[in-house]
């Protein structure tokens, strides 16, 4: 093993193998998992006293670890001293500084608070908050990071570690942490590389230089597989009468292709037409893995998935002069005051306002009430919302609130076309 030392706060190194005094490490063990642990347990004895403080540090791979915990200490019959020392990786030093509201310039108001963010910008705000105690210290790759629509989160007196867990599980992605030059960057997507056998080929198999050396069964739970599994989706933008007068959105019937490219969370992109989805029979509404319900037996499960429902997804394409309440979508491709030929309403649920959220922007995450429609100019007009200050939005008199170009901002409180159901 080669040479570990010890570097205390003030840079003093001791030397943790050595033969005056004697000293050496019978033991040292690495955990390491993605957002998870990452800390390396010494096992030392030696012949003097060695004071181990919080802070003090080892290097490893040219990462630092640090001691945070207090240190057992043991005098065994040779008259030795045995040390289990626990060294945590920098990701903990996260815990140290708490997530708060802060903004760029360093200002923040609360402890407990709702943010509707994108990823990047709740990442950014880890980093504002470590600047007021650690400035320069840590960083964050933006370029690397995945662009995601924004979501609506909770935070309530974390640490940044707590934080960027959350944020990172909430968004389906990992983050891990590099160091250079002492600067510790923050990196977050998803992470991983395709390893390969020895003799080049696509597969592991049993035998000399290709991959596999030992195979070894073990027992499977039965009871954790399941072979059944009913899905439903949301209760929004659906008919009275969809699907026999189901409540939530059901898996497509009948089956067919993909009709939409998309990647999944690990990054794999499914390209549109390549996928069989759906079900064959309207009345088995679930997806099944038929060869196995006939070895296992069936064993059924259930699951909701409240967000996901049929929208579309517009962009604010103009605005309109002296209105700030309106704005034009030149891509808006049904009518909302559509009529069947009862000349009852299509889409626009009587009783009910549609509601315009933003996705972006700085009226981000709040409904507004649809005013009216005009499908001939593509002119959405809201009605002006007031919070529990007195603001009310969109701003007549300041820019500060206010819809601009680019934008983008789903309908909900609705009943979607056909086509985007399917």
């Amino acid at each position: 093993m080669e040479q570990i030392s010890l570097i205390k706060r003030n840079g003093n190194k001791v030397k943790l193998f050595s033969k005056e005094p004697f000293r050496t490490v019978k033991s040292a063990t690495q955990s390491k998992s993605l957002m998870g642990v990452d800390t390396i347990t010494l096992t030392i004895q030696a012949r003097d006293l060695i004071d181990f403080a919080k802070g003090d540090k080892i290097q490893v791979d040219g990462e630092d670890y640090f001691i945070r915990t207090p240190v057992n200490r043991e005098l065994t019959i040779d008259n030795l001293y045995k040390y289990d020392v626990v060294f945590y990786g920098v990701m903990y030093d996260l815990m140290k500084t708490p997530y708060r509201d802060m903004d760029v310039n360093g200002k923040s108001s609360r402890n407990a608070f709702d943010l509707y963010y994108t990823l990047k910008e709740f990442v950014r705000v880890v980093i504002y908050n470590t600047k007021v105690d650690y400035p320069g210290v840590w960083a964050f790759d933006e370029t690397g990071c995945p662009d995601k629509d924004p979501v609506l989160m909770q935070f309530s007196c974390n640490n940044c570690l707590e934080a960027l867990q959350a944020i990172c599980q909430k968004f389906e992605v990992d983050f891990r942490i590099t160091q250079t030059g002492g600067v510790r960057t923050i990196n977050v997507g998803k992470f991983g590389e395709k390893i390969t056998p020895p003799d080049g080929s696509e597969y592991f198999e049993w035998g000399r230089g290709k991959g596999l050396y030992a195979l070894k069964e073990s027992k499977v739970d039965d009871q954790s597989i399941k072979t059944r599994l009913w899905v439903e989706g949301g209760t929004t933008n659906i008919p009275t009468d969809y699907r026999g007068y189901s409540e939530r959105l059901q898996l497509p019937y009948p089956q067919r292709k993909n009709k939409k490219a998309h990647t999944l969370s690990d990054g794999t992109a499914i390209a549109a037409g390549s996928q069989t989805i759906g079900i064959a029979d309207e009345d088995h509404r679930y997806i099944e893995d038929a060869k196995l319900s006939q070895t296992l037996g069936v064993d059924a499960d259930q699951v909701l998935y409240d967000d996901i429902v049929p929208t579309r997804t517009g962009k604010v394409s103009g605005l309109v002069e002296g209105d700030v309440y309106s704005f034009i979508d030149e891509s808006m491709n049904f009518d909302l005051n559509g009529k069947d030929e009862k000349r009852n309403t299509t889409y626009l649920i009587d009783g009910t306002s549609a509601k315009i959220t933003f996705i972006d922007g700085l009226l981000a995450n709040q409904p507004l009430e649809l005013h009216k429609y005009d499908h001939t100019t593509k002119k959405f007009t809201v009605k002006p919302y007031q919070d529990a200050r007195g603001l009310v939005i969109p701003t007549k008199d300041s820019d500060a609130f206010r819809i601009a170009v680019g934008n983008r901002y789903k309908i909900t409180d609705i009943i979607m076309p056909q086509d985007i159901i399917d």
